[in-house]
């Protein structure tokens, strides 16, 4: 968990770093840009524009920020009912942030048990090109990632009831030299009978 969040630290630092500059488009799983609903920078409720509602609100947050959200965002689901996950960076800072990726994964789901053992991995039984990647954000744009977990462990069996810790992380470095960073919120759902 220390190593989780000093990576996250990083993260940030590297990203406060950026010197800003023309964004090359922000990628999402699907391969567009996510951006408001018409594509227009969202005024923040102080009256900021570029910045989302996200990056405004209480004292207002700088740097990337991260959020999960389960389909139905009530985190109760009943055994064996799909349950999809949406990550989302939301770029708060006034500069663009650039990620650097190893290979063409961009992001990771994992699925932990109430003993901490992982059940599940959307990277499980997938192959990644070794290919450098770049993925900028410019500031107040979001990228969006989808994932569906099936409520089954590596296997394919249906895990029991339970309560579950559902970490959903980027894989992106904010330098270009860094290695296994991870970035992301960690949410807890139930599956119940």
């Amino acid at each position: 968990m220390a190593v989780l969040l000093l990576a996250a630290l990083a993260l940030l630092a590297a990203c406060n770093d950026d010197d800003g500059g023309e964004a090359n488009g922000s990628p999402t799983a699907s391969g567009e840009a996510t951006r408001t609903p018409d594509g227009t920078p969202v005024t923040s409720p102080a009256g900021s524009p570029g910045l989302p509602v996200e990056c405004t609100a209480g004292e207002g947050q700088r740097g990337l920020l991260a959020d999960l959200e389960f389909s139905g965002d009530s985190g109760l689901f009943d055994e064996g009912v799909d349950v999809e996950m949406t990550l989302t960076l939301i770029n708060c800072d006034e500069n663009e942030v650039q990620l650097t990726f190893p290979t063409t994964k961009r992001y990771e789901v994992s699925v932990e048990d109430e003993a901490g053992l992982e059940v599940w991995n959307s990277s499980d039984n997938k192959a990644f090109s070794q290919v450098i990647g770049e993925e900028v954000i410019a500031s107040g744009d979001t990228v969006v990632y989808v994932e569906t977990w099936e409520q089954e462990d590596s296997h394919g069996e249906q895990v029991p009831a339970g309560t579950y810790r559902v970490a959903a992380l980027s894989v992106g470095c904010g330098q270009e030299e860094a290695t296994d960073c991870k970035f992301g919120p960690i949410k807890l759902l139930e599956v119940v009978e």
